[in-house]
């Protein structure tokens, strides 16, 4: 049960960053910047241990609510929080225009990167499996954010190669701020519900 718990958290993590609106903003802003692989690296970790870290604090300082749910509970619980988040992360994915926007080497440009990405929901469901296992917090968050961290900073550094091409920046940048991002972010969710449901 351990290694499965981990096994699904860090996975758990991988499809979590797959998200266009976990990458494609620290991606742009790497671009932007013309930071080399280490300055991309480092912020990239940084900017998604924020928001892992930010995830973990929601869950706990939820967690008169959140530890008390019953097991049967959990993956009821997992659907409305990854289904809502969804739809309030499709509906500020617009906001990507402030990261082009954005002045190079402006403190806004960072600031609307982090605010963009929030506080990573899906750790919540894996932590409160891991919780009623016994297995902690640690390890699960850490493994996550391990997956989190291994997807997102290969597309980030993979997309900050792409946007030098003019048509490629300007297809993905009007495609994120239109409707047809939903498609995507409803892959993603169809994902994380299935991969929940394993761990529930």
């Amino acid at each position: 049960m351990t290694y499965q718990i981990l096994f699904l958290s860090l996975l758990a993590g991988a499809l979590h960053a797959l998200a266009p609106d976990r990458w494609m903003p620290t991606s742009l802003l790497a671009w932007k910047m013309k930071w080399n692989f280490g300055k991309t690296a480092g912020f990239t970790a940084l900017a998604f241990g924020f928001h892992v870290l930010l995830g973990v604090g929601v869950c706990f300082a939820l967690g008169e609510i959140f530890f008390h749910l019953q097991p049967r509970d959990f993956f009821s619980f997992s659907i409305v929080l990854v289904l809502l988040t969804a739809l309030v992360r499709v509906l500020r994915f617009s906001r990507l225009r402030e990261v082009m926007g954005a002045r190079p080497n402006s403190p806004w440009s960072v600031f609307a990167v982090l605010s963009l990405l929030g506080p990573a929901e899906t750790v919540i469901p894996v932590l409160l499996k891991a919780r009623e296992s016994g297995l902690g917090f640690l390890m699960p968050a850490l493994t996550f954010y391990a997956g989190v961290l291994g997807t997102g900073l290969f597309l980030v550094v993979s997309g900050s190669r792409i946007w030098d091409r003019p048509f490629r920046l300007r297809f993905w940048t009007a495609w994120a701020q239109s409707k047809r991002v939903i498609l995507p972010a409803a892959g993603v969710v169809v994902v994380n519900l299935l991969l929940l449901l394993q761990i529930n």
